[in-house]
């Protein structure tokens, strides 16, 4: 039996073919079985992310809600609160601080404030303050570890100052009537 040459010719072909679909099928197969893997990455990614997102979100308005507490309750404090970068510049001061050393803080760094707006009195920490209306202040300052700058706080010590001045006449009046009570009895 002859065997026709084109046949001959075209059954290796056919195999060829046969094996290269079947490659072909295989590498698809496998090609859509990792894009079903990463589709199912993708969405418990996604998941994860919204969580993390919602997550953050919370935390962020946590903190916009503590932000504007410490915000009401610095400009409610009755001592002047100044705060510092770590090279001495005013970041923020509260109104009372303004009330003592006047407007205009945060243009200038704390050694201008002390030189420009503070007089130093005869106590250590305590300085006269004000243009108008003489202010005797205690200064306090305290560095902020994690930031680098640092808080002062001024307390107006002016009515504390009269009063201990007016006791302290008192009592040399009332040792000056004992005395000429004394005087007198004699």
């Amino acid at each position: 039996m002859t065997q026709d040459p084109q046949k001959a010719e075209t059954e290796p072909e056919t195999q060829s073919l046969a094996e290269a679909f079947r490659i072909f099928n295989q590498a698809s197969e496998e090609l859509s079985t990792a894009y079903t893997s990463l589709q199912g990455q993708v969405s418990v990614l996604t998941e994860e992310l919204a969580a993390a997102n919602g997550a953050l979100r919370q935390q962020y308005l946590e903190k916009a809600a503590l932000t504007e507490r410490l915000s009401l309750l610095l400009d409610a404090l009755p001592a002047g609160v100044v705060v510092l970068d770590a090279a001495g510049h005013v970041m923020q001061a509260n109104p009372t601080s303004e009330a003592i050393l006047g407007a205009g803080l945060e243009a200038l760094t704390w050694g201008q404030v002390e030189e420009l707006r503070l007089v130093a009195g005869d106590t250590p920490g305590e300085y006269l303050a004000g243009d108008r209306v003489q202010r005797r202040v205690a200064v306090t300052v305290t560095p902020l570890d994690s930031a680098g700058g640092r808080i002062v706080l001024l307390h107006d010590i002016t009515e504390a100052h009269r009063l201990k001045a007016q006791a302290e006449r008192h009592e040399r009046l009332a040792a000056m009537g004992e005395m000429a009570a004394q005087l007198a009895h004699q």
